[in-house]
Formats: C-alpha cells, sequence, structure tokens
C-alpha cells in the first residue's frame, strides 16, 4: 500500500509544471470562497524527489491559497520511487481524477490511456517482455512484486480488469479526428457509441460522424449510421468479417497487430511485391 505523509508545504516551493490540466480560474475562484469561510477540505498531493515537491493533485487548492495570500498548504505527500518524478507526479493527478471525480466515457479512456502511458514509464519493467536492461528484471522477486498495470489500476479505481483493458484500446483506435468532434457531445459520454467508432476503420468514423453530428443530420445515432454507411441488409458475410476484423485490428495496441502481420509475413510480402511497393 502507498504510504503519505502529512505536511505544511510552502508553496513557492512546488513545482508546478508537471501538471496535465489547464486551470479553470472561475473555480480558483469559487473554491477560494469555500476555503476562507469552511477551509481547506481537501489537501494538495505531492510527489516528493530528492528534497524537491513535485504537484500531483491540487493545482486549483494552491491557485486558490495564492489567492488569498495564503503560503503555506497542508499536503499528503508521497517518496518518489524512480528517477522519473515528473511522470509519478502526474500519476497522482490521473489517480485524482479517476477516483475522486468518478468520470465516464471519454473522459474516463483518455485518463486510463494517459494513466497506462506514463506507469510503463516510471515502470518500464511493467511493459509486455520486460525491461531487459534493469537490473530488477533480472530480479524474479522484484518481478512478481509488480502488478500488471490492469490489475493495479483496476484494483486502485475499483474497475473491472475487463473494463480497463476495454477502454484503453478504445480510445486507441479513435481518430484524433473523432476525438475532437465527439468532444463535449452526448456522444462522448456513451461507451457503446464510443465503441461502435473504434470498430470502425478510421476513415469510416468522419463519415459517420458527418452523418450524425453534420449541419443537417442523416441519422440520431451512432448505430443508425452504420447501418447507413454500410447497408447492413445487404451485407455479404464476407463484408461483415471484413468489418469485424478491421475492428478488432484497429483496437489492438500497435505490437499486437505486429504479432498479427508476423503470422501473415509471407502473404504480406508477396502481396507488396505484386504490387510494386518492394
Amino acid at each position: 500500500m502507498i504510504k503519505f505523509r502529512s505536511a505544511d508545504i510552502e508553496i513557492s516551493k512546488i513545482k508546478r509544471a508537471t501538471r496535465l490540466r489547464q486551470l479553470n480560474l472561475a473555480w480558483v475562484d469559487a473554491l477560494s470562497i469555500s476555503i476562507k469561510q469552511d477551509g481547506l477540505q481537501q489537501p494538495a498531493v505531492l510527489l516528493e524527489y530528492k528534497d524537491e515537491f513535485y504537484l500531483g493533485a491540487g493545482g486549483h487548492r494552491i491557485a486558490a491559497f495564492e489567492k488569498l495570500k495564503l503560503t503555506v498548504i497542508p499536503s499528503r505527500i508521497k517518496m518518489g520511487e524512480t528517477d522519473n518524478p515528473v511522470a509519478e507526479a502526474q500519476l497522482l493527478e490521473i489517480d485524482e481524477n479517476l477516483i475522486r471525480n468518478p468520470l465516464k466515457g471519454l473522459d474516463r479512456m483518455r485518463n486510463l490511456a494517459m494513466r497506462k502511458k506514463l506507469y510503463e514509464e516510471v515502470y518500464p519493467q511493467t511493459k509486455a517482455g520486460g525491461d531487459r536492461k534493469s537490473k530488477k528484471f533480472a530480479n524474479a522477486k522484484n518481478q512478481n512484486e509488480i502488478f500488471s498495470f490492469s490489475s493495479e489500476t483496476a484494483e486502485k479505481i475499483g474497475l473491472g480488469i475487463r473494463t480497463v483493458e476495454l477502454d484503453i484500446s478504445i480510445f486507441n483506435a479513435l481518430s484524433e479526428d473523432t476525438i475532437a468532434r465527439v468532444e463535449g457531445t452526448e456522444i462522448a459520454q456513451k461507451t457503446s457509441d464510443l465503441r461502435k467508432l473504434g470498430d470502425s476503420i478510421q476513415q469510416d468514423q468522419k463519415r459517420i460522424l458527418d452523418l450524425v453530428l453534420g449541419d443537417e443530420p442523416e441519422c440520431q445515432t451512432i448505430g443508425e449510421a452504420i447501418e447507413k454507411l454500410q447497408g447492413i441488409s445487404k451485407q455479404s458475410p464476407a463484408d461483415k468479417m471484413y468489418r469485424s476484423t478491421v475492428g478488432n485490428m484497429n483496437r489492438m495496441m500497435p505490437k499486437d497487430r505486429l504479432s498479427v502481420f508476423d503470422n501473415y509475413r509471407d502473404e504480406i510480402v508477396a502481396w507488396l511485391k505484386k504490387e510494386g511497393l518492394i
């Protein structure tokens, strides 16, 4: 279990460049009024590394303290475990977002995907195959003591392992344009709609959203748009298999797709030669 100590820390000593989210000034104003009236309800969360403090969670709290001209803030402090304190501090921020402010849909998927990226930066030995350059890799006891990302995350934030893995795979399958377009819409709150988009190749994601979010929408739901685009009633078994295969491939991590490609290496090479690409 991660242990924190409590202490009052001078705000001027806290490094805040680690913060992932931008400050909401309106929230800072509201929070400063609340703190003035009722005191601080939740301490800031910091990471300590080599006698320096990095902001984990509580950027708005610190800004509210500054607005009130307070120079010291009550804090919960975790000792850094690696030589990557910035990523460790960002993990603390993401964990607070996931635990204290239960997220759903796109917001949860984004935070989980970012958590996985940061987690593997902080603990490279937990990647598939481990970090073979790490001294810890050779120590089986240390390896067994480190939870896999999905297990550790599921336990920490109270989700099932499958939910964690599925959320990340869906997010990774969405194009940047898709993410930008659904942000702030009802679609962003619906895991089922996001999964349907993720199951579609990225070129089709744009066309599906055009049907639902265009100036004159032709469809009311993502499901309707997919049916219209694919012509479900006329879709052959081969078409269905193709769409299903592409959807599954789209949700895979790059290293997993490469494993599939490796199984079809000879066919891929033969096709590239036929097309004159090699």
